[in-house]
């Protein structure tokens, strides 16, 4: 089953822009029949339980619309790494987001990329500004995440693939995003793109939880020697993900245990082989019967170790 879609929006202090943004959004899927996905807002530099500026529930209730019940939040690394999408307000706000959490970039965006030119722009502070400088923010909020919905959402094609590397896998992972779209899959790259060291925990995290989740079909992780992306990506409750040095063990990951995250070192391994097993891991399919049977007993070892753990902390 596919977990609900999460969209985060951020701003400065949650209590404007991004809380406007998110009634705005919640609407808006709504009358698009998306219950299925989860909106919130957060702020660079919020403080936890403010209310929303007079200025904002005014222009939100001019809309039909009640922020009476808005309660400001810090943004947190937990909310950025657990987000489908985040949208920002400015240049700045996208900033921040990306030095919290850098293995998110690629579903980080600014909300005016969303625009009728096509041009990313701020969209400027209401705050402390009269009431037509708010009705005049919250059109303007009203128009881009329209423009989201229909881009994104509505016309999007779903990736199958997701495929991250960390900053010894760029050129193996540039090497397999171009293989796996001349085979004809749409694939979403994780990171990282260029040589600045950067954490694998944080690049296999997303890719895991873009497979758990339902968004994709498969993910390949890519570090020196795999070992790193592979006991990072197991972490994640339903991931499946092998570590594969040759073409047999690809096979076998497909076929005996339905390996859902294929993970390659760049080093040891020839970029040649690497996509021959890439090829092999992709062509391959679950065979099921006693394997199926096998999987059904790590999936009940994984909710046992879930539940102790949720045990544990109740009694802490």
């Amino acid at each position: 089953m596919t977990a609900k879609l999460k969209i985060l929006l951020v701003c400065t202090g949650n209590t404007c822009r991004s809380a406007m943004a998110e009634a705005l959004l919640r609407r808006i899927l709504h009358e698009r029949g998306y219950d299925h996905v989860d909106v919130a807002s957060s702020g660079v530099a919020a403080c936890d339980g403010v209310a929303a500026s007079p200025g904002a529930r005014a222009a939100m209730a001019q809309l039909g619309l009640d922020l009476s019940r808005h309660a400001s939040r810090a943004l947190t690394w937990e909310a950025l790494v657990d987000a489908d999408w985040v949208l920002a307000m400015e240049h700045v706000h996208l900033g921040y987001v990306l030095n919290l959490a850098p293995g998110a970039a690629y579903k980080c965006r600014l909300l005016g990329e969303y625009n009728s030119s096509g041009v990313g722009e701020d969209i400027p502070d209401p705050f402390g500004q009269p009431p037509e400088v708010f009705a005049h923010c919250a059109d303007r909020l009203a128009s881009c995440l329209t423009a989201f919905v229909e881009r994104e959402l509505v016309s999007g094609s779903r990736p199958q693939l997701a495929l991250a590397s960390d900053h010894h896998g760029v050129e193996l992972k540039g090497a397999l995003v171009g293989e796996a779209q001349a085979m004809g899959w749409r694939l979403v790259d994780c990171g990282a793109s260029g040589s600045e060291a950067v954490d694998y925990p944080d690049l296999a995290w997303e890719v895991a939880r873009l497979v758990v989740r339902g968004r994709v079909n498969y993910g390949i992780l890519v570090c020196d020697s795999g070992l790193g992306m592979d006991i990072a990506a197991n972490k994640l409750p339903g991931v499946r993900a092998a570590l594969c040095h040759d073409v047999g063990a690809a096979e076998m990951a497909r076929r005996h245990v339905d390996a859902n995250v294929l993970v390659l070192g760049a080093v040891g391994v020839s970029q040649e082989t690497a996509l021959e097993i890439f090829r092999v891991w992709m062509g391959a399919s679950f065979e099921g019967e006693r394997h199926a049977a096998r999987l059904a007993k790590l999936s009940r070892y994984e909710a046992l170790i879930q539940s102790l753990a949720s045990n544990s902390r109740s009694r802490s």
